[in-house]
């Protein structure tokens, strides 16, 4: 599978982004780099990703019991994919366009 481009919009800390992987910036350089200080959403892309592929993510199913307490002093269950909802937000949403390996193109949408 070859990324061709990631629409994220209101996903963690990212509220609107479009990252082109068929930019120059990116198909001029054998490899490059996703960096930013934390918080920034370099792994809200990775997300954002797995979301439109299997509506799940893998750092969402590594907590063991799903639940976390919030600043609230509320139980909330982070095994949820809404919860990746950015705080306020009335929909999120994430669209992958990718090339398989068959040469088709397609677009996968959380």
């Amino acid at each position: 599978m070859r990324l061709i481009k990631i629409e994220i919009e209101n996903i963690a800390s990212i509220e609107k982004a479009t990252i082109d992987f068929e930019s120059p910036e990116l198909t001029d350089q054998p490899i490059f780099l996703i960096t930013g200080p934390t918080g920034s959403g370099k792994s809200t892309i990775l997300d954002a990703i797995a979301l439109a592929l299997y509506d799940k993510t893998p750092r969402m199913a590594m907590n063991t019991d799903g639940k976390i307490k919030g600043e609230d002093d509320k139980e909330y269950d982070i095994s949820k994919t809404v919860m990746l909802m950015r705080k306020g937000a009335e929909n999120a949403k994430a669209t992958l366009t990718f090339e398989a390996l068959d040469g088709n193109v397609y677009k996968a949408t959380w």
